[in-house]
């Protein structure tokens, strides 16, 4: 499967003003009026999480920005180490806090910023030396955003004239995991009424990259994930039903995950490993309710009583990890599952697993 990209890039535009009603002492004061820095978008849609499809949708949430010159550390956008929030009003993004380029127009100044504002441990570190960023997920399925980073080492002098941009391009710090279903015979129906994806750390430490950000640059990396025993649970507004063995129905929106390794349940039927076993050992599956008929007969739970049946998630890559700017989807092919003693109910579920660039990473298409 294949996705049509788009990039989404910021920009820090060098904006000229002029201070006609200050005296020459007071002119002293302001370091470099006229290179202050403000902020102007130049993008396309980009690929993320509804409802967020682009700059519009971005300008109801606003960035937070951190700048430090190279030559000195000094940090010339924020202080003490906090980021200056950008907000968009008035047809322009505009800084909580006024910044200005140094007075040497040559002199690099390092900017990284952070979409949505806010959304990351008030612990996260954006130094000039090191710049890393503290993130647990929300446990509310609708308060977790996409998280975006971006990188990009500038001057005025490089900026060219007041009004000209800057680029920040902006990645995705996160994986986006979702899952489809269908049947797998002629006859079969299967009505989906929750899918629970368990075992899974939501707590990390995202660090970005050496060099700035761009379409072809590295992602950032994560470390130290917490809390491996954490389930998700994708929103479904009504049960789904599936009946065709050609056509997958989405299971539920997209999870936003923290991105990691992880070790498949390793139930097999010569070694049958329980649910609670492979809770203990942090291990990683689905939990579904469902009710299967065949040809109108009840083969698993009923119309009134739906049964549980579990999955063992397969690994994504041979790495069994999920990447940062990678989209997943599992696509299930309902045949049957596993009771909870890791017995086969009647036939195991299949999968197919397609792994897709989100924004600009390289693509890869797995059958398993």
């Amino acid at each position: 499967m294949k996705m049509k990209t788009k990039t989404l890039v910021i920009g820090i535009a060098a904006l000229m003003m002029g201070l006609a009603s200050c005296s020459n002492n007071e002119e002293l004061n302001i370091p470099n009026q006229d290179g202050m820095i403000g902020f102007n978008i130049a993008t396309n849609k980009a690929i993320t999480r509804s409802p967020i499809n682009g700059a519009t949708d971005m300008q109801s949430m606003g960035f937070d920005v951190w700048g430090y010159r190279q030559n000195d550390s000094h940090q010339q956008v924020g202080t003490d180490g906090n980021p200056v929030v950008a907000t968009y009003s008035g047809s322009a993004w505009n800084l909580a806090t006024p910044a200005y380029w140094p007075a040497d127009a040559s002199q690099n100044v390092n900017f990284y910023a952070i979409w949505p504002t806010g959304h990351y441990e008030t612990a996260t570190s954006i130094a000039a030396a090191a710049q890393t960023v503290k993130y647990t997920r929300k446990s509310t399925e609708s308060d977790v955003k996409d998280l975006m980073y971006a990188k990009k080492i500038t001057s005025k002098t490089a900026a060219a004239s007041a009004g000209s941009k800057v680029m920040l391009y902006f990645k995705h710090a996160l994986s986006q995991v979702s899952f489809k279903g269908k049947t797998a015979a002629p006859g079969l129906e299967v009505k989906v009424k929750s899918l629970q994806l368990c075992n899974l750390a939501n707590e990390g430490t995202f660090t970005f990259p050496s060099s700035e950000t761009a379409a072809s640059s590295n992602h950032g990396t994560w470390t130290d994930p917490k809390n491996p025993g954490t389930d998700f649970i994708p929103t479904m507004s009504s049960e789904v039903t599936l009946s065709s063995t050609t056509t997958s129905e989405a299971l539920g929106a997209p999870l936003l995950l923290l991105p990691q390794s992880f070790t498949p349940w390793s139930t097999t039927a010569s070694a049958k490993k329980s649910i609670a076993e492979a809770d203990a050992a942090n291990e990683s599956y689905l939990k579904l309710e469902v009710h299967i008929t065949q040809n109108g007969e009840d083969i698993l739970g009923t119309a009134s009583v739906y049964a549980e049946t579990y999955i063992p998630l397969p690994k994504p890559t041979t790495d069994i990890e999920f990447k940062s700017g990678k989209k997943y989807t599992y696509t299930l092919k309902f045949g049957g599952g596993k009771k909870g003693d890791g017995d086969d109910q009647f036939a195991p579920i299949e999968f197919d697993v397609d792994v897709d660039p989100w924004g600009d990473a390289s693509e890869e298409n797995m059958d398993l």
